[in-house]
């Protein structure tokens, strides 16, 4: 004959329940975030990398054109964007990075949807030459960032999802205790 539960066993299988599904579900979604995040550590030597040959210039000069002839290129490049940031590198070699990002105004449901454009431009600082862009929107090491941020869902979804997830791991941690200790 089966024996009745106490109090206590109950309690153990309860835990033991909530410990393996909440585990199974939330260990998903901090899974795929992780695996963002991995790729994401190393956004700054990857991009480098990646992109090295729109990043930095052979050709070092002996003057830096003026800030805003570097912004005047940029603009007869991409008449129709706006920029707003520039990244200036103390690296002679290290071409200068203007950034455009305009939200769209129908956001759908991914990270993506609620973006009309969102680019990294960069110019020779010495001759004024646009020589490459980064569509952000579309770049790999940008979408493991929002992948571990978001899920690549939009904001204020996507993160809550993941914070969830994490806080899931704390009762996860409480519920493995208690069935650990004997």
């Amino acid at each position: 004959m089966k024996e009745p539960y106490t109090p206590k066993k109950l309690m153990k299988k309860s835990m033991g329940w909530l410990h393996l599904w909440l585990g199974l579900i939330s260990g998903i979604v901090v899974l795929i975030s992780m695996l963002g995040a991995t790729v994401f550590v190393w956004e700054e030597e990857l991009t480098a990398w990646y992109y090295g040959d729109i990043m930095y210039t052979d050709e070092v000069g002996t003057a830096i054109l003026p800030t805003s002839t570097l912004y005047a290129s940029v603009h007869e490049a991409y008449p129709d964007k706006e920029f707003t940031f520039v990244q200036i590198s103390r690296d002679p070699h290290k071409n200068y990075a203007f950034r455009s990002f305009k939200s769209a105004k129908e956001k759908g449901w991914t990270w993506a949807s609620g973006i009309e454009h969102y680019i990294t431009v960069f110019v020779n600082p010495y001759t004024g030459e646009v020589v490459g862009q980064i569509d952000k929107k579309k770049d790999w090491i940008t979408l493991s960032r929002f992948l571990h941020q978001y899920l690549l869902l939009k904001r204020g979804v996507g993160d809550l999802i993941v914070g969830i997830a994490a806080l899931i791991m704390i009762i996860l941690s409480l519920t493995g205790l208690y069935l650990w200790f004997p």
